[in-house]
């Protein structure tokens, strides 16, 4: 697994608005370059079960949390302990269950 180079270590920020029932694309794919998610913090205006996970056909699922409505969760992570990778080429999805709207923002790095 390649690192970010020293000299290129440049966050970048993703604001989370995911209204769609199904999934909401929040990262896209960059050419030959694996994401890095470094931290996140994820509420939802109802209960249900979100899942981030790859836009594969047979997605690669990261995490899936159940919350109660207005609940949410975060990870405060960083370049030394990232939250978890996505494969080169691959898209971050966030797969909403029916009548749940998730907001947020993510932090992260490609390599």
């Amino acid at each position: 697994m390649a690192t970010p180079a020293e000299g290129d270590w440049t966050p970048l920020f993703v604001r989370v608005n995911a209204t769609a029932d199904g999934n909401n694309t929040l990262i896209a794919a960059v050419g030959g370059k694996q994401l890095w998610i470094l931290s996140y913090a994820l509420v939802v205006s109802a209960a249900g079960t979100i899942t981030l996970q790859d836009d594969q056909g047979t997605p690669a699922i990261f995490a899936t949390f159940p919350l109660a409505a207005n609940g949410g969760i975060s990870y405060a992570g960083g370049r030394e302990a990232p939250a978890f990778f996505v494969a080169a080429g691959q898209a971050l999805v966030l797969n909403n269950p029916v009548g749940v709207d998730t907001l947020g923002h993510i932090s992260y790095q490609t390599s």
